[in-house]
């Protein structure tokens, strides 16, 4: 009887570890797996970046260029008007003025909305919580054109104010995600 259990203990034990270690195996599988997946093209681009123009359709060049240059990047800086001095068209200040500064005011009024949802009772909570939460749901291609129509009304087109409205009423693209990732924070502190 001893035997027996025994026997079946250690069989049991055999099985789990021969269970863990096909799965610690399967897992790096498909973790491998999909870092090639997301990594191959990022590698690819980085090695088509700083290849020279002759060597761009050169088939014996698979990963590393035979040549490093830097021209690539200069010419899409300068396309872009990336190299400008500051205060004349240079996208990339541009660029970072208006992700910057819409992107504080974002997280400001969202903070507040999710501070106002976790701290204060009011009525229509859960109502108006549950629209906040649908916001999620709602494709952004169903917002652009109603958007669109009503910024060239308001004559905002073509303005820096079309991406810092939205932004400071809480009305961005995903502001729902972030009134209730800080609705979570707030209730949770003490």
């Amino acid at each position: 009887m001893y035997k027996i259990k025994k026997t079946a203990l250690n069989r049991s034990r055999l099985l789990t570890g021969t269970y863990k270690t096909v799965w610690s195996i399967v897992r790096a599988v498909l973790l491998i797996g999909l870092s090639f997946i997301i990594l191959y093209p990022l590698i690819y681009m980085v090695s088509i970046a700083f290849r020279p123009l002759d060597e761009l359709f050169d088939p014996s060049v698979v990963w590393i260029p035979k040549h490093l240059t830097l021209k690539n990047i200069k010419f899409a800086m300068e396309k872009m008007n990336m190299l400008k001095p500051v205060g004349t068209e240079n996208s990339l200040f541009n660029s970072v003025v208006v992700n910057l500064l819409s992107a504080l005011l974002q997280v400001a009024s969202t903070a507040f909305v999710g501070y106002g949802f976790a701290r204060f009772e009011f009525k229509l909570r859960g109502f108006l919580f549950g629209v906040v939460i649908f916001t999620m749901v709602v494709p952004v291609n169903s917002i652009i054109i109603p958007l669109f129509l009503n910024y060239r009304n308001l004559h905002l087109l073509d303005s820096y104010f079309a991406f810092y409205i939205p932004a400071i009423l809480g009305q961005g693209i995903r502001s729902g995600l972030f009134i209730f990732i800080f609705r979570q924070f707030f209730k949770g502190m003490p």
